[in-house]
C-alpha cells in the first residue's frame, strides 16, 4: 500500500510535537507499505525511517498557501 504524507510541518518545526508524531506514524508502518514524504526540510535534518520510504524534497522559495488562497479569492470575486 502506498501512502503519501505531506511534510509541510517539517519546514516549520524541526523536532517535537506534530512533526515527531508524523515521523512515528511513518516509522511504525509495516515493512510492505510504501510511504512517500514530500518535504521542504533540508536533507541533513533527521526524519522518519522506513525501508521503503521515498522522500521528495522541494525548495519553498517563499511559497505560502495563504497567499495563493488570497489571490484566488480576489480573482474569483472579481469575475
Amino acid at each position: 500500500m502506498k501512502i503519501l504524507y505531506d511534510g509541510a510541518i517539517f519546514a516549520l518545526q524541526a523536532r517535537g510535537g506534530i512533526s515527531r508524531y508524523a515521523e512515528n506514524l511513518i516509522s511504525g508502518l509495516p515493512a510492505h507499505f510504501e510511504p512517500v514524504l514530500t518535504t521542504a526540510r533540508p536533507q541533513h535534518k533527521p526524519e522518519a525511517w522506513h525501508p521503503n520510504l521515498r522522500v521528495h524534497r522541494f525548495a519553498r522559495y517563499g511559497f505560502r498557501p495563504g497567499r495563493v488562497a488570497y489571490w484566488l479569492e480576489n480573482t474569483i470575486s472579481g469575475l
